[in-house]
């Protein structure tokens, strides 16, 4: 068994055979990829600072932008990285696709252009994706003989695999059921002995819905009439003022869970929009700077004599927020505040000590609860900081 084992994943471990050429593709494709996900970053970026008229950190961002598209065509065509937009015209015409060169000259212009010009332009956002979809293209041109082999061995691997781990599963659910029958029969007489009516004609519609011959027909019909029986007899006696009292009684509980629902809404939608607009400082602070500020999570919101700090994320603000948000309830509990943390390279920024506030956030938006808090805090973290 361990021999199949190691014969089905022998290509896995031994990887694609390849030579100096298609080694000198296979590093040139890892930096246009490193590259287009910084275009993919920046095409973000620089559209949403432009449609909130923040013209110049667009317009900064917008000429490195530039030069990564230029740089990604270069990748692509093996030539050399271009430092800055010196030469740009001279890069593009060692491009081959015109159309691609042609998307690319639009982005380098919009970035050349003076601040006047480039406040009047109406539409930045739409030549932008357009580009970048252009250039995803030429992931094509990276394609290599060995590579395609491993590539199409992989795949019939990953198909087998998979069929075998349909048929173990589909196997795996017949052996549960029939398990599981005995288990629902046993439980339902032991429920039906003790008085408990309901379980007894559940666990015997579990049954039913497995193994329909007439024993256990009518072993179920037996359990459900009697719990049918049971319930009218409950029934029995409620009178017309009892069945008014519930009425009003259910209607003052559905008003207070509409109340509570509102007022939740309004907490999570205040705390939510001053971490969206503090996640928001935080992309035009890397672009700018090229990390982010540092954050020690708890210990940064409080100084030694444990007073909240207005600058708890430190150079932030006024530059890049008017001011800091705080956490709406204006608490002294180092619990239930907005925490921070950042290594310069990837951050996280939550808001903790919320578990009722997160369970209605969970109902909303999911994407945004702690993986690790779970419903203790949210908010909003990049991709590698996701489990601090």
């Amino acid at each position: 068994m361990r021999s199949l084992w190691k014969r089905v994943f022998a290509l896995r471990l031994a990887g694609p055979d390849v030579g100096p050429d298609e080694a000198r593709q296979g590093r040139r494709k890892i930096e246009f990829n490193a590259c287009l996900r910084e275009c993919k970053e920046r095409v973000a970026s620089v559209s949403l600072l432009f449609d909130s008229e923040y013209h110049r950190d667009a317009k900064i961002i917008l000429e490195h932008l530039a030069l990564d598209f230029v740089n990604a065509g270069l990748f692509a065509y093996d030539a050399s990285a271009l430092a800055s937009l010196e030469g740009w015209r001279e890069a593009l015409e060692k491009t081959g696709d015109q159309d691609i060169a042609k998307s690319i000259k639009t982005v380098v212009f919009f970035a050349l252009m003076s601040k006047n010009d480039f406040r009047e332009i109406g539409d930045i956002r739409t030549p932008l994706e357009r580009c970048y979809c252009k250039v995803s293209r030429l992931k094509n041109k990276f394609q290599t003989p060995a590579a395609d082999a491993h590539r199409f061995v992989k795949n019939i691997r990953l198909c087998v695999l998979s069929l075998a781990l349909v048929l173990l599963c589909f196997s795996g659910y017949w052996l549960y059921q029939y398990i599981g029958l005995g288990y629902h029969i046993f439980r339902a007489t032991e429920a039906w002995n003790a008085g408990d009516v309901t379980l007894a004609c559940n666990d015997m519609k579990e049954v039913l819905a497995i193994r329909d011959d007439d024993a256990v027909k009518d072993r179920a019909k037996q359990y459900c009439d009697g719990k049918d029986v049971v319930e009218i007899l409950l029934k029995q006696g409620e009178d017309d003022l009892r069945s008014l009292d519930m009425q009003k009684v259910q209607s003052i509980l559905e008003a207070g869970k509409q109340i509570n629902a509102l007022a939740f809404a309004g907490l999570e939608g205040k705390a939510n929009r001053s971490l969206w607009a503090i996640d928001r400082a935080l992309a035009a602070y890397r672009a700018r700077n090229g990390a982010y500020p540092p954050g020690t999570g708890p210990e940064g919101n409080f100084d030694k004599d444990m007073k909240f700090k207005e600058d708890w994320i430190a150079g932030l603000a006024p530059e890049y927020i008017d001011k800091l948000p705080r956490d709406p309830r204006v608490s002294d509990s180092k619990n239930d505040q907005y925490y921070y943390w950042s290594d310069g390279k990837d951050y996280k920024l939550v808001r903790h000590g919320v578990p009722d506030d997160c369970k209605f956030v969970k109902s909303r938006n999911p994407a945004l609860v702690d993986p690790v808090r779970d419903c203790w805090a949210y908010g909003y973290w990049t991709p590698n900081a996701a489990k601090w």
